[in-house]
């Protein structure tokens, strides 16, 4: 019996929209089919592979290795492999340590796709 907690990748990789179909469109009509618990796990592995991916990019831009990455900023290279293929959980401090090893820094940026939060009323 599946669990209805866990997104099903690989059905969405056997139903998927036609050709000509944009990114944003597809993950648009992934969510459309989902509870909103899958809604929740969905959303926050979206936000783990970007993480994932802009710590990849900026490295790549820095034109350092994972090792020298970890010489500079005192994380693991392993722990390093995983953050970059979005297996890992990061602390802040280690999200910090490795933005200043690569010359970057951590910014909180709104998702277009994320709802205004409703204001805090006293």
């Amino acid at each position: 019996m599946r669990d209805a907690s866990v997104v099903d990748v690989t059905w969405d990789l056997r139903h998927t929209a036609a050709m000509g179909t944009s990114l944003t469109d597809y993950i648009q009509e992934v969510r459309e089919r989902y509870s909103e618990e899958q809604r929740t796990h969905l959303d926050a592995e979206m936000r783990r592979f970007d993480l994932a991916g802009q710590l990849l990019s900026l490295r790549l831009d820095a034109g350092v290795t994972q090792k020298q990455l970890a010489e500079r900023s005192g994380i693991a290279q392993a722990d390093i492999s995983r953050y970059e293929r979005g297996l890992g959980n990061p602390t802040r401090a280690t999200i910090d340590a490795l933005a200043v090893a690569l010359g970057a820094h951590l910014e909180l940026v709104r998702n277009e796709q994320s709802p205004q939060p409703e204001p805090v009323v006293a």
